[in-house]
């Protein structure tokens, strides 16, 4: 089931929609501050487009979006609403014309007619294209999938000796593999119809530079050269691309982020240039009956701001340049010259704001008027309340002992580094001083810098090299093999990590969770349950400027999080061996079996906000009772109860084939118990009403349990190590970790889909990164240390391949699920479009940005819809209704009442005095900012804070850094301020 669009996200698409059908307007942006829901908005644009473009066209609705990385298609493509989609892993665009051509063959009710109506629906499809994969081609080979379509389609329009043909696209790809493909896409294109090959060798034959392509292709089949044959296969790219644009035809075309490559937007391009091609087809054609609409999405859609180090950096003013360019691409179709045009309007109100005095601000406000009215045609924008619920934890750091020494020995090496240049300069350095913004970011420089060119060149300079010229005992740039093997407790070294640290594992053994604790428990527990000493945790986001950090995070962390888990419960149980092993058999049924009987003895409505030794005491006597009846021989014996009689018992209850059962302990029963309160699959069986299923899922929950980890946080809570009964304690952990809430609250955030599939996908599996220790540096790099990572993981991989699409995708739906990694640091990469919100409340600016707009991108990926401060003051506020839903519903009309809010409140944000005045203490979104003591941090944050209230005022202006600083000395008051500030919401012109 979709979710439903609010209020504000209704009338901006009312509005845009309006737009567009009025004619005069063929482009929109859609510029809503970041978290808001843009996607959302976005399908019911599509849905209002659907009905205007209609009337005009007969064949099909055909919607392209456009952004800037497959992670986004896949968090995405589900929200627009448009079922049948393009498959997303052939974006590129040299091969939209195949699939196409597929879909149609495919498609059921397909009427060229084009009478359509509402029990024959027009046929719709939804086109995904990355800029990544499909606009930025260059004179490079392409993937193997395009290949080997390029090969099938040339051999029959040409005759080039196929054997020679073969060898020249293949590139390397193993011979029988890439025969493989071959075959497979011939497979493809025949079952498409003889009539797809005639007209597309028919199309191909009319692009400019066809032919002369063809004739290269031939000489380089004739005298194979490598470089020659990469060159004409990305120009053949480009052929078939333009080939795919003139057969794509959308309705409709949407751009999500679209400022990461608004250079399409512009006129300046190589006219034979790929993007200058994807430009004049999306972009160039002005007819309004036959170009496409376009929906820009963006919340920072030019650099709102730029500091002074920016401008002199860049020798220009790229934000002033960026904001023309867009509302001149915005306005271009539209009557743009004399008094009305948008260039005009927009030069008074900047006139007027940079010569501002208490006696012009009634003029300003005229001209600002007057500008938001135009960029009001053809932009849509709504904000934030400023009264939510964010908590400025920046604090200085003390200044730790490491980070000292890692500063003076990583000089003493670049001092010996420049000794040994002098005497050979074969290898260059660029300068022989650490910056000191690498100390401060990570410790164990040598461990983590990987793919950093001063590393490289240290490195070079090492080969061979037994030891660094700094004492082997004390250095403290390498982490040491004997530490890690050792489990022994590795010295942070580092200011911001030792506070990262703290904030994650603290005082309440937080590494003793495996999932994050219910925001709305079902039960009440003891006060000593390690859930219920947790149960304000959150996840934690990072974010870095460095790449080096996300890596030394989840290695350090997760490396902590096994020393306090793993080495305690060697210490406190006395394990035998080190290695561990797993605790549950594959034929153990108690954890995967959806026992139905049991599913249906606990009712969580009924019971809820009872103490759980209340609910198990009237469950055991249930089940008691109903052995009773299936046993003529019952009775109970103090005898231990094994993981296979548990499972037994199960299938007895549900009057399944069963083993014989016997004499019955007081545990068996207390176990069943337990599975009917909190089992995995009876949880999941409730959840999802599909025993299959269920069981699938419950899959995942036994590998997760069957971990090292997992176990030795089992042996330590429960004080003991016993193979016979981890079946037990496992049970009661899910018992006192609320477990069906948990689920619940899960699955309300998903809001539809494949639940089931999206659970699995979710728990994530271990990581690992090399790192170099004592033993591996400047020697032999496979002797480098593989440290795992789990409770803190890294989202960096950059590249578009299948292999890190799917990585990245997988870890931000583990981070957006209950269970671990419990910290996710990043770089730029995870700043812009991605979900992180769903668990997370606490975000960590490990670098301070340059720029406002950076600090909104990154907390606008925890500061979303239901986040998780929301929905926990949610449940703090409104305890007595049971389901999530409930809630939000009493919630939502409270604030209704109150008739000064949008659904913003409750769903994105609640007013701070809201919670307050009723007594209760709000959890908040937390924004930790850790700096250095007399350093250059505390002075750029505080100048960060005081533009983040004043930069919107400068939107579209030239030097705005000492345009901020002229109006923060006016003293304005508050209403003078607000009216100087651009309204372009929907939701708010219609109020007014």
């Amino acid at each position: 089931m979709k979710r439903e669009a609010k209020d504000f996200q209704k009338a901006t698409a009312d509005r845009i929609a309006e737009i567009f059908r009025q004619g005069k307007q063929c482009r929109v942006l859609l510029a809503d501050e970041v978290g808001l829901g843009k996607t959302v908005m976005a399908r019911e644009v599509i849905d209002r487009v659907r009905d205007i473009r209609k009337s005009k066209y007969d064949d099909m609705y055909r919607v392209i979006y456009v952004c800037s990385n497959m992670s986004i298609v896949n968090q995405n493509i589900e929200s627009l609403g448009i079922e049948k989609c393009m498959n997303i892993s052939e974006s590129r665009l040299s091969m939209q014309h195949l699939k196409l051509a597929e879909y149609m063959k495919n498609l059921n009710g397909y009427r060229k007619d084009g009478l359509y109506d509402e029990e024959n629906p027009m046929p719709e499809l939804l086109i995904p294209l990355t800029p990544g994969t499909s606009f930025y081609q260059t004179n490079g080979q392409g993937t193997v999938s395009e290949r080997a379509m390029l090969y099938v389609m040339i051999c029959e329009i040409v005759d080039i000796p196929q054997g020679k043909l073969r060898e020249a696209l293949r590139c390397n790809v193993n011979p029988s593999n890439w025969e493989d493909h071959i075959n497979s896409m011939s497979l493809r294109i025949r079952n498409v119809g003889d009539s797809y090959l005639k007209e597309t060798q028919d199309s191909l034959k009319k692009i400019n530079g066809f032919y002369q392509c063809i004739q290269d292709l031939k000489n380089c089949c004739d005298g194979y050269n490598l470089l020659n044959i990469y060159s004409v296969i990305g120009r053949l790219r480009q052929i078939f691309a333009e080939l795919s644009l003139n057969e794509l035809e959308p309705d409709l075309v949407i751009m999500d982020e679209f400022q990461r490559f608004s250079s399409l937007l512009k006129n300046d391009k190589d006219p034979d240039s790929e993007q200058a091609m994807i430009s004049k087809k999306f972009f160039g054609d002005l007819d309004k009956d036959n170009s496409p609409l376009i929906l820009l999405l963006s919340a920072t859609p030019y650099k709102p701001y730029t500091t002074l180090e920016e401008l002199n950096a860049e020798s220009s003013d790229t934000q002033y340049e960026d904001f023309i360019d867009l509302m001149d691409f915005l306005f271009r179709n539209n009557e743009n010259t004399g008094s009305h045009s948008f260039n005009k309007i927009w030069e008074d109100y900047s006139r007027e704001l940079c010569h501002l005095t208490s006696d012009t601000i009634d003029v300003l406000i005229a001209r600002k008027t007057d500008a938001e009215n135009k960029m009001y045609e053809a932009m849509c924008r709504t904000e934030r309340l400023n009264d939510g619920l964010i908590e400025d934890r920046s604090q200085e750091i003390e200044i730790d002992e490491g980070d000292v020494l890692s500063y003076a020995q990583m000089q003493r090496v670049l001092a010996d580094c420049k000794e040994k240049v002098a005497k050979n300069d074969s290898i260059k350095f660029n300068s022989f001083s650490v910056p000191v913004d690498y100390v401060k970011s990570a410790p164990y420089l040598l461990s983590f810098m990987e793919n950093y060119k001063l590393k490289k060149n240290i490195e070079q300079l090492y080969d061979g090299v037994k030891e660094l010229p700094i004492s082997t005992h004390a250095q403290v740039l390498v982490l040491k093999n004997e530490w890690v093997y050792k489990y022994q407790q590795i010295p942070c070294n580092n200011a911001r990590l030792k506070l990262l640290s703290n904030e994650l594992f603290g005082q309440n053994h937080a590494e003793r969770l495996l999932w994050v604790p219910t925001s709305h428990p079902y039960y009440k527990t003891p006060e000593s349950n390690v859930f219920e000493k947790n149960k304000d945790f959150s996840k934690i986001l990072v974010f870095s400027a460095w790449e080096m950090v996300p890596r030394m995070i989840s290695c350090m962390l997760s490396y902590e999080a096994e020393r306090l888990t793993i080495r305690k419960a060697f210490e406190s149980v006395s394990y035998t061996n080190e290695k561990g092993s797993s605790r549950i058999d594959k034929n153990d049924g108690w954890i995967t079996y959806p026992c139905e009987f049991l599913a249906g003895l606990y009712d969580a409505e009924n019971y809820y906000d009872q103490p759980i030794q209340t609910i198990r005491k009237e469950i055991y006597k249930l089940i008691e009772e109903r052995l009773k009846e299936l046993l003529s021989d019952f009775s109970i014996t103090d005898r231990q109860c094994s993981a296979d009689k548990l499972y037994q018992l199960m299938l007895l209850l549900d009057d399944k084939e069963h083993q014989d059962i016997g004499a019955i302990s007081k545990d068996a029963i207390e176990a069943l118990t337990n599975i009917a309160i909190g089992g995995p699959s009876t949880c999941l069986y409730r959840l999802l009403n599909d025993a299959e299923k269920a069981q699938d899922v419950a899959q995942c929950f036994k590998k997760m349990f069957n971990r090292r980890q997992s176990a030795a946080i089992i042996d330590i809570i429960y004080e003991r190590k016993n193979e016979d009964v981890y079946f037990e304690q496992v049970l009661d952990y899910c018992v006192m970790g609320n477990l069906q809430a948990v689920l619940d609250e899960w699955v309300h955030m998903m809001e539809g889909g494949d639940i089931a599939q999206k659970m699995i996908d979710s728990f994530s599996d271990l990581s690992y990164f090399k790192v170099d220790t004592t033993s591996s540096f400047g020697r032999d790099n496979e002797k480098k240390l593989s440290m795992r990572t789990h409770i803190a993981q890294a989202y960096i991989n950059t590249k578009n391949d299948s292999k890190n699409v799917e990585h990245s995708n997988d870890l931000r739906l583990s981070f957006n699920s209950p269970f671990r990694p419990f910290v996710l640091s990043t770089t730029s990469v995870g700043q812009e479009g991605l979900d992180f919100h769903w668990y997370c409340r606490k975000i960590v600016h490990w670098n301070i940005p340059s720029n406002p707009q950076d600090i909104e991108q990154r907390e606008g990926r925890i500061n979303r819809f239901k986040c998780l401060a929301v929905r926990r003051n949610i449940a703090h506020l409104y305890s007595k209704y049971y389901s999530w839903n409930s809630m939000f519903e009493a919630a939502a009309n409270d604030f209704k009442q109150e008739n000064k809010y949008s659904q913003i409140v409750p769903y994105w944000c609640l007013p701070k005095p809201f919670i307050v005045n009723r007594g209760l203490s709000p959890e908040m979104i937390e924004r930790i900012v850790p700096m250095y003591p007399m350093s250059y941090d505390i002075t750029s944050y505080r100048k960060l804070k005081n533009v983040l209230s004043l930069y919107r005022l400068t939107m579209g202006q030239p030097r705005q850094e000492e345009l901020v600083d002229m109006l923060s000395s006016y003293g304005l008051n508050n209403g003078e301020m607000n009216k100087l500030l651009f309204d372009l919401s929907p939701y708010n012109k219609a109020k007014t």
